[in-house]
C-alpha cells in the first residue's frame, strides 16, 4: 500500500509538471523496483490466493528455501529485474548438490519456481522468466505398481466383509480415479445413486477447482446402493474421524495410506499376497485406470478422471510387459 501511494504521488507530481504545456501529453511511468525478497514475497501470496491448501504448502516451503538461500548469498535486497539465468541455474544446482534432492523432487522445485516467476511476469515485475529453460532431471520409474486379478480379489473380499469404509475408498480409486484428497472432502450428498453418478465441486476438486460429475460404473453402483451407505446422513463426511461417516470432521491425511499399509504387512506375512511392494493405496487409481484402458476409449478415461490432458491420465496407465491385442492381431502380409 505504502509503494502503490509513493507511486501514485510521482505520477501526480509528474502531471503537474506538464499540465501548462496544454493536453494531450505522455507521462513516462515511474521505474517500480522490487526486490528479490518482495517479488517472491508477492508471487507467493498470489498463489496462495488461487491454489489449494496442498499446493500452498509446497509454494511456501520452496519459496522459504529459495529466500534462506538468498540471504546466504546476500542477494535477498537486489532487484529482481538483475536475478539472472545464471542466478536460477547456481540455485538449482545449490539445492540438488547441498540437499541432495531425488529427481522428483528436484522437478518439484523447478515447477514451482517457474510458476511463481511467470507470476512476476504477468505483474509485469520482470520482462523474462530465468527459470524457464532449465530442464527437468531424468525420473526413475516410479516404484507403484498395479494390483494383479489374484491380488484385486484378495484385497476386496477381505475389506468388504470387514471394513466397508475401505472397500468404499478402493472402489471410488478403482472405478472413479478419485484421489485420496477428494476422498476426505466428499460427503454423501456429493453421490446421486439414482442417476449413478458423483458430483465434484470446486470445495473437493480445489487442484484445478473445476465442476465435474463422475459416473458408477454397475458393479460400483450395487455397492453403494447398499442401505450401509445410503442410511447415513446426506451432510456426514464418507471418510470422517477414524475411517467412519462423520458430521464434521474428515479422517486425517494419511489415514487410509496407513491402514492399507498395515493390512498389506499382515496380508504379506498370512501369505495371502506373496509380493507387496509396490502396492501402495494409490496404486487402486493405477490398477483402475490400467483395467479400464482396455474397456473404454482414452477419451472417457481422461473424462472419468477429470484430467485436462490424455497425456495426464496416461501418467497411471502401467501396460503388461507384452502386448497382447498386437499377439491377437491376423494380419498376414501377404494377404
Amino acid at each position: 500500500k505504502r509503494e502503490r501511494a509513493k507511486i501514485a504521488r510521482a505520477y501526480v507530481k509528474d502531471i503537474n509538471s506538464v499540465l501548462p504545456s496544454g493536453w494531450p501529453f505522455q507521462v513516462d511511468k515511474p521505474d517500480a523496483k522490487y526486490t528479490v525478497k518482495q517479488a517472491v514475497q508477492l508471487a507467493l501470496q498470489a498463489k496462495i490466493n488461487t491454489t489449494e491448501l496442498n499446493t500452498h504448502r509446497s509454494y511456501q516451503s520452496h519459496a522459504r528455501i529459495f529466500l534462506l538461500y538468498c540471504e546466504e548469498k546476500k542477494i535477498s535486497q537486489l532487484d529482481i529485474r538483475d536475478f539472472t539465468k545464471k542466478d536460477a541455474y547456481n540455485y538449482m544446482d545449490y539445492v540438488l548438490i547441498e540437499r541432495k534432492l531425488s529427481p522428483k523432487t528436484y522437478n518439484n522445485y523447478v515447477i514451482h519456481l517457474r510458476s511463481l516467476w511467470y507470476v512476476m511476469v504477468e505483474r509485469e515485475m520482470i520482462q523474462k522468466n530465468p527459470f524457464v529453460g532449465i530442464k527437468r532431471a531424468a525420473v526413475e520409474k516410479k516404484n507403484r505398481r498395479t494390483f494383479t486379478a489374484d491380488e484385486r480379489k484378495v484385497v476386496a473380499r477381505f475389506l468388504q466383509e470387514n471394513d466397508l469404509t475401505m472397500f468404499w475408498a478402493i472402489l471410488l480409486q478403482y472405478y472413479c480415479f478419485l484421489r485420496p484428497v477428494e476422498l476426505r472432502r466428499l460427503r454423501f450428498r456429493n453421490f446421486d445413486l439414482v442417476a449413478g453418478t458423483i458430483t465434484i465441486t470446486p470445495d473437493i476438486n480445489r487442484k484445478s477447482k473445476k465442476h465435474r460429475i463422475i459416473t458408477i460404473p454397475p458393479f460400483a453402483l450395487g455397492i453403494f446402493r447398499d442401505p450401509s451407505f445410503t442410511q447415513n446422513h446426506t451432510n456426514y463426511f464418507v471418510f470422517g474421524e477414524h475411517l467412519r461417516p462423520h458430521r464434521s470432521k474428515q479422517c486425517s491425511p494419511n489415514a487410509m495410506n496407513k491402514r492399507h499399509k498395515r493390512y498389506m504387512k499382515a496380508w504379506k506375512k498370512r501369505g495371502d499376497l506373496y509380493d507387496v511392494d509396490g502396492l501402495k493405496f494409490y496404486s487402486w487409481k493405477d490398477t483402475g485406470i490400467t483395467d479400464h484402458s482396455k474397456l473404454v476409449s482414452l477419451i472417457n478415461l481422461q473424462r472419468q478422471a477429470g484430467h485436462a490432458k490424455p497425456e495426464t491420465t496416461l501418467i497411471y496407465y502401467q501396460p503388461d510387459e507384452i502386448n497382447y491385442e498386437m499377439r491377437g492381431v491376423d494380419n498376414d502380409i501377404f494377404s
